[in-house]
């Protein structure tokens, strides 16, 4: 049985699509924040951590191992579902960092860095996810993901 165009199967000498450069943007971003992710979680010392989490929160790097699972997936089996939820994966995000921001000034931090709202923590936390979700609100990402491999 040959793989032929109603196939579930793609055949060998199907051309590879090109990637959009949003996407191996996402992707290589995504590696270099897992990776530090990481290295924050088994290797940096209490005086690293207390200087970088008033700036990216708690929680900061570690959504984009998530993302980077899901940007690899996207960048190999094009889906318009998967690029929409990660879409809605970053406006969650942002949503938090609005709320993160509308309280920022009233909270009490009692010197502690894990209390303390930074001044670059807006940018991760608002800036990065909605760059992302224009990223791959795109046209070249969406003609990717809508017409597959």
């Amino acid at each position: 049985m040959s793989a032929g165009n109603n196939s579930k199967y793609h055949s060998i000498n199907m051309p590879i699509r090109k990637i959009p450069f949003g996407i191996i943007v996402l992707v290589l971003f995504s590696l270099l924040s897992s990776l530090y992710a990481a290295y924050y979680f088994l290797f940096a010392t209490e005086e690293h951590r207390d200087l970088v989490v008033p700036h990216i929160g708690w929680i900061g790097h570690f959504l984009y191992v998530y993302v980077l699972l899901m940007s690899l997936i996207l960048a190999v089996k094009p889906d318009e579902k998967l690029r929409v939820g990660l879409i809605y994966f970053f406006s969650l995000i942002f949503i938090y960092g609005l709320y993160s921001l509308a309280i920022a000034d009233n909270r009490q931090n009692y010197d502690n860095p894990y209390l303390t709202y930074g001044t670059f923590r807006p940018i991760w936390e608002l800036g990065l996810p909605l760059f992302w979700a224009a990223i791959l609100s795109t046209k070249s990402v969406k003609d990717f993901c809508s017409h597959g491999i």
